[in-house]
């Protein structure tokens, strides 16, 4: 019973730490694995056409920070490059 749940518990090692290595490789070569959405007041919100919160895409990878103003038909992309050096 020992010797089962031992060889149980080292492919469940080997199986997370091959997502984690996986998901770390994603990260690293991708320039949006990061998605959003944040909520904000909407000042002119009165209760009535208005909606109550003001909503803002990002999405962002280690590389770079992209956010699109979906406020806006034409979808204005704004992508910065981030310099590490």
């Amino acid at each position: 019973m020992i010797r089962a749940s031992l060889n149980l518990l080292r492919a469940l090692t080997l199986i997370a730490a091959s997502v984690a290595l996986a998901a770390q490789a994603i990260a690293i070569c991708s320039n949006a694995w990061l998605y959003s959405i944040e909520l904000m007041p909407n000042p002119r919100y009165n209760g009535t056409g208005d909606r109550e919160y003001l909503s803002k895409h990002t999405v962002s990878g280690l590389w770079r920070l992209c956010y699109n103003d979906r406020k806006y038909q034409t979808s204005s992309h704004i992508l910065p490059s981030l310099s590490y050096l």
